[in-house]
């Protein structure tokens, strides 16, 4: 019997630059809510050598987290060719489970740093693009081509193909000389992936908390906040007294939460406070959005921002089991709509030039 399993790495909870970050592992395939179903493994420890250079430390960081997050891997790998047995709650006979790893939730900067990627804007799903036009789909990466660069990136004698290879590996998103050693220590725990899941065999993807409710949500009050850019301008102080009005209530309890008290600031939001300030937000400029004192294609860009964000979170919210091509038509188009919209706002702050460096648009969001 087959158990499939998620490896969270955070390091969102730091309290300090030196705090270690949480390890922990997921089972997937639980029909039941108990927190017998995840557990934590260790602490990856934060090291903070002032004696090296930036160079270094990056290197160093890099090599930290391949060896923590590879180590527990490898953990995974010893028993997946024959299993494990295990006693069920219950149950009374013992069972065999072969362990499967299908997913990796991790930060930003732990999926940057871990899977090799050239900066953190780059993507694991597809190559990076050149320019900045929101209305082109990226180009998915081509794993046996990936691994042809990287054996050739890794020659020990420089020679006009490296040379060609490390360039061409940057110029496609992965970092030149740090290569991810996932498959080096997963061979048996991994299920075969589909013909567009990457190098990695989409292991590393972008959970919904953070490819949309805090990614999506800072790019758009990002971009809104180049609109009213002091504090003391009267467009943001008259959303302010708006959204100071609403009474916001536990879902489950009923008691009356911590009241917003600016509807621009992401200052000590969760992901879920992220999500109710969007639908405030929508319910705050009204239909024509003349509250933010800027020309009609301006203020109809930041409501198609905003309306294809409420669409977008609303599939992910577990109110309804959309299909496969459901959620594909929400994802391309309110996608596409979505950053194109996003581009116009930026045109607008930058009088006209655009600097805006729009992340990737691949979509791929895992729903876990």
């Amino acid at each position: 019997m087959r158990r499939y399993f998620k490896l969270c790495v955070s390091t969102g909870g730091q309290t300090s630059k030196r705090s270690p970050f949480p390890v922990g592992l997921t089972v997937l395939n639980v029909n039941a809510e108990v927190q017998d179903a995840a557990g934590h493994i260790c602490f990856v420890p934060v090291l903070d050598v002032h004696d090296l250079s930036t160079v270094d430390r990056t290197k160093a960081n890099f090599l930290l987290r391949q060896g923590c997050i590879n180590a527990v891997i490898s953990r995974i790998e010893a028993v997946a060719a024959v299993g494990f047995t295990c006693r069920l709650p219950g149950f009374v006979q013992e069972r065999r489970f072969r362990p499967f790893l299908c997913a990796m939730q991790l930060d930003s900067k732990e999926t940057y740093a871990y899977a090799g990627l050239r900066s953190e804007r780059c993507c694991p799903w597809c190559r990076l693009r050149n320019g900045r036009s929101a209305f082109r789909v990226a180009t998915p990466h081509d794993a046996a081509e990936v691994e042809r660069l990287w054996a050739a990136a890794d020659a020990p004698t420089n020679s006009e193909a490296r040379t060609m290879a490390r360039a061409r590996l940057r110029r496609h998103g992965w970092h030149e000389t740090r290569r991810c050693g996932l498959l080096d220590v997963a061979r048996h725990c991994l299920l075969p992936g589909p013909a567009d899941s990457g190098p990695l065999r989409g292991i590393v993807g972008v959970d919904v908390l953070h490819g949309l409710y805090q990614a999506w949500h800072g790019y758009l009050f990002e971009a809104l906040d180049t609109l009213m850019p002091t504090p003391e301008a009267a467009h943001r102080k008259a959303l302010d007294a708006v959204v100071g009005e609403y009474t916001l209530r536990d879902p489950e309890s009923g008691k009356r939460v911590r009241r917003l008290t600016s509807l621009l600031s992401k200052d000590g939001l969760t992901a879920e406070k992220r999500v109710i300030l969007l639908f405030l937000l929508a319910s705050s400029l009204g239909t024509s959005a003349s509250v933010l004192g800027v020309n009609p294609e301006v203020s109809t860009a930041a409501l198609q921002c905003i309306s294809s964000c409420e669409i977008v979170f609303l599939a992910c919210r577990n109110h309804r089991p959309y299909t496969q091509e459901e959620l594909k038509t929400i994802f391309e188009g309110q996608g596409i709509q979505f950053f194109g919209a996003l581009v116009t706002l930026r045109d607008h702050a930058d009088s006209g030039v655009c600097a805006y460096r729009s992340p990737c648009t691949c979509n791929r969001i895992v729903v876990l």
